[in-house]
């Protein structure tokens, strides 16, 4: 059943008892110039105003308002920087409500079509903002329940009830802001206070801390939110060893499978720096040897980049790994040197591709973490302190030297992310209602809901039927003399009426059993 409590803007997702899981969001974008910011009167908060003056020629920046939170980590234990909250092919016009890092935050757009974040919590009645909608006199983001209005910075620009607006500054309930960049098609919230001249660092903007951006497939990041914890999720992407059978039949086969060499990057190394993970590895795919690398940039860029040994044929993905809060992450994958045949093909066809290859261990990655958690609970249960990084490798057992790259990762986020959101220190402490194999699986929710083009899609394919059913009788009773030609005619329309029920499928609850893929392909 779908959630309809709308008190953290996460009405229409799946639930399986009281406890509500995720949000969702739509929100359409365009490219504006880059802004400046210039600070205004403090009136209860440190407030900014967007500028139409140049500030990188790279990024564009818009708004933000709260105060200082005086930390280099937010709440959740992660750095103070820069995370994507969406991207502009899941933007729609109306204010929108996602999470990120454990924050429920609204995303929308004013009447000159500027993006901005701001929390999604009225500070009158704490009511979700994105459940509001944005005037068109002033342009502003209006609460749903008495109607006070927000600017772009997160101003509170109007109070119905007063006599004079904008209100006073003794009156005004400000909403905390984010200020926020746009690279690609992606939209970033600085998650820490907007005054700290971090936020402005050019060696923090993610085009630059992130090398893989000069490589990616511009306008077109494909993102689902995912039932499995962002550790699980980084752990199996930095772990070859599962992909010619967790993947089989897409990135390779059960026949590729063999000894892997896996060796840790140096930081002294030219291509790594020394704050990421890195490996190299050397495997089988489709029967041709390769070798390639594999990064972790926290706290949230990971890519990978292989070459064939006979051809030299470079290929990759870039993956930016949100945690959204425990048991959920956020993907969104973009191609590194991809083929030009993908700028040619519909959008809603390649998100369709990510689908599936997601969809392949989605299930397994679940599980195993549902697993972890019932043994780690067992263990609280029993007085026993519940493990944590490098201690969670207990409930592993190593089969081979391949195991190699899930110890060193565990080893290294351990140090580094052990208080974190990514590896909460008690992860038995936040127990998760069990999900069904539809839940687990369903692109609805987790993808096509939010992406305006795989939605735009579904809707066409729902209308299919209809649309072919009133031709077929229209062209039949033209036709009707020629028996044959009906025949024909009906016979081609029962076969499109199944091809279009099939592809529409796609976009929903799709199931993948391993055990029905063929040993040889």
């Amino acid at each position: 059943r779908r959630c309809g409590c709308r008190q953290h803007g996460c009405e229409g997702i799946y639930l399986t008892s009281m406890q509500c899981t995720l949000p969702s969001f739509r929100l359409r974008a365009k490219h504006h110039a880059p802004s400046t910011f210039t600070k205004l009167p403090a009136t209860g908060g440190k407030q900014w105003i967007a500028r139409n003056r140049p500030y990188t020629s790279a990024l564009r920046v818009v708004a933000s308002l709260p105060s200082a939170e005086g930390s280099s980590k937010t709440a959740e234990g992660l750095p103070l920087t820069w995370y994507p909250v969406t991207v502009h092919g899941n933007l729609g016009p109306k204010p929108v409500a996602v999470r990120v890092v454990g924050r429920d935050l609204v995303v929308w757009r004013d009447n000159e079509g500027s993006i901005s974040v701001l929390e999604d919590k009225c500070p009158h009645r704490l009511v979700p903002l994105s459940e509001g909608h944005v005037d068109k006199a002033s342009g502003c983001l209006e609460c749903p329940l008495h109607g006070y209005q927000f600017d772009a910075q997160g101003r509170n620009t109007r109070i119905p009830t007063l006599a004079t607006n904008p209100p006073p500054a003794k009156a005004q309930k400000n909403v905390r802001g984010f200020r926020t960049v746009e690279t690609g098609d992606i939209v970033w919230a600085w998650m820490g206070d907007p005054t700290d001249p971090k936020a402005l660092d050019p060696a923090l903007m993610p085009q630059n801390l992130l090398p893989f951006y000069s490589k990616m497939t511009p306008a077109n990041t494909f993102s689902r939110t995912l039932p499995i914890d962002a550790a699980i999720v980084l752990e199996n992407f930095l772990d070859p060893a599962h992909i010619p059978f967790a993947h089989h039949g897409l990135q390779g086969t059960r026949d590729d499978a063999g000894p892997i060499e896996i060796d840790l990057l140096r930081s002294e190394a030219a291509d790594v720096r020394p704050e990421e993970f890195a490996l190299e590895f050397a495997d089988k795919t489709r029967g041709r040897l390769r070798r390639g690398t594999m990064h972790f940039k926290p706290p949230v860029g990971f890519w990978f980049e292989t070459k064939y040994v006979d051809t030299g044929g470079d290929s990759g993905l870039a993956i930016l790994v949100v945690p959204v809060q425990p048991g959920y992450t956020r993907v969104y994958i973009n191609f590194i040197n991809a083929p030009k045949v993908f700028n040619k093909l519909p959008t809603w066809f390649l998100h369709m591709a990510n689908n599936n290859f997601l969809d392949s261990d989605t299930v397994l990655l679940y599980e195993q973490g549902r697993k972890m958690r019932e043994q780690q609970l067992g263990a609280q249960l029993a007085g026993q302190t519940p493990s944590t990084g490098s201690e969670a490798l207990k409930l592993y057992q190593a089969g081979s030297p391949a195991d190699r790259s899930t110890a060193l990762f565990h080893n290294w986020f351990e140090k580094h992310y052990r208080s974190s959101i990514l590896y909460p220190p008690a992860v038995a402490s936040m127990p998760l209602p069990p999900l069904s194999r539809e839940q687990i699986l369903d692109r609805g929710h987790q993808h096509v809901d939010d992406c305006q083009k795989c939605s735009r899609a579904a809707r066409l394919l729902d209308a299919a039927p209809q649309v072919i059913a009133a031709v077929t009788v229209s062209l039949a009773s033209w036709l009707w003399k020629s028996p044959p030609t009906v025949t024909v005619l009906v016979v081609g329309a029962f076969f499109l009426h199944q091809a279009l029920t099939k592809l529409r499928r796609q976009l929903g609850f799709t199931d993948f059993v391993h055990a029905e893929k063929k040993s040889k392909l």
